[in-house]
């Protein structure tokens, strides 16, 4: 099957969730994964090559300038997540933006570190690909979901595009090298980031518990 039918699938599937939110009242994750998803979703990935472009000319296309990016985008999502309404990981932001994306540089960084220097992907595949460790982030977070199959159905389309909206800003920094082109390219982009991600949330909670903050 073609990456783009894939994607096309995937984008109703993430639309029919929406309604389904919609229908149920849920108006803040709806609004959040309209907004969300066109700002820093569409509008980035239609002109990714100009921001490409604009962060050579700023040197931000190194090990430096794709961090900054991801705290960056890191801070945007959280703090739009928490503006509409919708639950964060800790309700006081700026930990919760600290405590996000210190879990998530397992993620950033297996794509900066490895990922991308291992493995060939199109534009459309690294995205797909990149998008897919939210589903595990989310069912970590949020294990309930797994009890429940229409839970993952809808779970499953609303985690992965989000998390691909959030790597296009970042993904405009790296620079692709990688030359393995064979499947186990998804598995990979989809299990590595979250086993490095695990030690870290440990380290995480470990390091709140000691300044006397709890994450429930």
């Amino acid at each position: 099957m073609k990456i783009s039918t894939v994607w096309k699938i995937l984008l109703v599937w993430f639309a029919i969730v929406l309604i389904i939110f919609f229908i149920a009242k849920e108006f803040s994750i709806f609004s959040f994964g309209i907004v969300f998803v066109f700002l820093l979703g569409v509008l980035p990935w239609k002109f990714r090559n100009e921001i490409r472009k604009f962060f050579v000319k700023i040197k931000l296309n190194s090990f430096k300038g794709f961090f900054l990016v991801a705290f960056l985008i890191t801070a945007v999502e959280e703090t739009i997540c928490y503006l509409m309404g919708n639950k964060v990981a800790y309700p006081v932001l700026w930990i919760d933006i600290l405590l996000v994306f210190f879990i998530w540089l397992g993620w950033f960084g297996s794509w900066y570190f490895f990922i991308s220097k291992k493995y060939l992907f199109t534009n459309l595949e690294m995205i797909l690909a990149s998008g897919l460790p939210g589903v595990l982030y989310e069912y970590v977070a949020k294990p309930e979901f797994l009890a429940n199959p229409l839970g993952v159905l809808i779970a499953f389309p609303l985690a992965s595009v989000i998390y691909s909206a959030i790597f296009i800003f970042p993904s405009t920094t790296l620079n692709f090298s990688g030359k393995n082109n064979s499947w186990t390219k998804w598995l990979v982009a989809m299990f590595l980031p979250i086993a490095i991600s695990l030690p870290l949330v440990i380290i995480a909670f470990v390091v709140l518990k000691i300044f006397g903050i709890v994450i429930m």
